[in-house]
């Protein structure tokens, strides 16, 4: 199975083809695949997406992390950037250390500078795109998540940010987010 697996990537190489490989128990959530141009399958593995959760409690936390945790990621690695509030409970940042359990990716945090200032620029300070290709999910603790959320995220930036039709690519281009709640008080 992994030499044809690799002789299917060496013949999408040759060919100039997007390969998309899925986990086997992914795949029947992934029948949305049909719906995407060449163009946007050509960059399904460019789309890089970073968890965001700000928060201070370690339960909340706790709970956020482990929703997202069970995502269907569809093979992809995904990046977790814990974002403590200047509040945040000593059991936090503990867990942080020394007990979180993320195997999707790279995990940071950080205590941002400016969070007093602006509720909004607390994410800038500390989570920034590190490309053209780089998004993220911000998440406040507690919050919790379909399985299914990361390949509805994953299909909405393919088909709009990546769209072949000039004037829906034109439309979209500057696509900055897609809510899945509405911002709190005083995000704005």
């Amino acid at each position: 199975a992994a030499a044809v697996a690799r002789g299917v990537a060496a013949a999408c190489t040759t060919a100039g083809t997007a390969l998309v490989a899925l986990p086997t128990a992914e795949a029947p959530h992934a029948a949305w695949l049909v719906h995407l141009s060449p163009t946007a399958l050509a960059n399904w593995a460019s789309f890089k997406l970073t968890v965001v959760v700000r928060g201070s409690r370690r339960a909340q936390l706790e709970e956020t992390v482990r929703s997202a945790r069970a995502l269907g990621l569809l093979g992809d690695r995904v990046a977790l950037h814990l974002q403590l509030s200047a509040e945040a409970e000593a059991s936090a940042l503990s867990w942080v250390l020394h007990d979180l359990d993320w195997p999707h990716g790279p995990v940071t945090y950080a205590k941002p500078l400016l969070e007093e200032l602006v509720p909004a620029a607390a994410i800038a300070d500390s989570w920034y795109p590190s490309s053209e290709h780089s998004f993220a999910l911000l998440l406040e603790e507690g919050a919790t998540l379909s399985p299914h959320a990361y390949g509805w995220l994953k299909y909405v930036v393919l088909r709009y940010r990546y769209a072949p039709a000039a004037s829906l690519a034109a439309a979209t281009r500057g696509l900055l987010g897609v809510a899945l709640q509405p911002p709190p008080e005083g995000f704005v």
